[in-house]
């Protein structure tokens, strides 16, 4: 297995889907052919301060309202983030190592 340095990303993305007991999140955005997505957690992420956080859910991607419909929520969200490429020999992946909230 072989991995490279992240690339830093840019897209739009579907605001989060939360679970109705609002312990599961899910994210996918689409960016040059690739779909990236974030479950449950990202290992870095930044928010809209500056303050690195090592773990859990992006601010930027948390719906205002998790338990109300698409109604009561922005539907799109724009935010930076960083992959890296992950080459196994049999199949090929690009993890979300870093997501960035300052906008």
């Amino acid at each position: 297995m072989t991995g490279s340095t992240p690339r830093a990303l840019g897209g739009l993305a579907l605001l989060a889907m939360v679970s109705d007991d609002q312990l599961h999140r899910l994210l996918t955005v689409n960016v040059d052919g690739w779909a990236y997505g974030i479950e449950n957690q990202v290992e870095h992420w930044v928010d809209g301060s500056g303050t690195v956080h090592d773990s859990g859910w992006p601010a930027c991607l948390e719906p205002a309202h998790p338990g109300d419909g698409p109604a009561a929520n922005r539907g799109e969200v724009t935010f930076r983030f960083a992959a890296a490429d992950v080459t196994t020999g049999i199949i090929d992946w690009r993890p979300v190592v870093m997501v960035d909230c300052r906008g």
